[in-house]
């Protein structure tokens, strides 16, 4: 299946009770929530995987916080453990103020055999990400994340 991003919106008052426990705050299955009856989807954002590229595309800016982490591989790589990320209403307002001034991407470095499929996937996700950032900000949120 692979290694995917889901985040979800924590109300300000519940980030410090985030931080402590942030797996509280994830779905028992955000795939179902990403993949199921839109009727159904709780607010949260879904990054497939393109958390990765856009981790490349936002290095060294602000909004890189809302991508930052990676799994940590165990069982000679077979097993993994899950990253876990929490931001506060005023991290996810930076990472908001930043993230719309991210160009579209051209090219995912190391993928130039498939350019224009990974430029399009990944413009989507950021478009997501930008709409899910900005939302949060308006609404004094902050969100707490997994990649795994």
């Amino acid at each position: 299946m692979g290694i995917r991003y889901y985040a979800y919106p924590v109300r300000a008052e519940l980030v410090d009770h985030a931080r402590s426990d942030p797996r509280l705050f994830i779905s028992d299955d955000p795939l179902m929530d990403a993949w199921g009856d839109p009727d159904d989807r709780p607010p949260m954002l879904y990054l497939d995987k393109a958390w990765r590229a856009l981790q490349q595309l936002f290095a060294g800016r602000p909004c890189a916080a809302m991508v930052h982490g990676q799994v940590t591989m165990c069982d000679n790589g077979v097993e993994y453990h899950p990253w876990f990320g929490v931001l506060d209403p005023d991290e996810v307002a930076e990472v908001a103020r930043d993230i719309v001034l991210v160009d579209e991407p051209v090219a995912v470095p190391g993928r130039r055999e498939r350019v224009l499929f990974e430029a399009d996937y990944v413009s989507q996700y950021l478009g997501a990400a930008r709409e899910f950032a900005c939302g949060l900000s308006a609404e004094g949120a902050g969100l707490v994340y997994t990649i795994g």
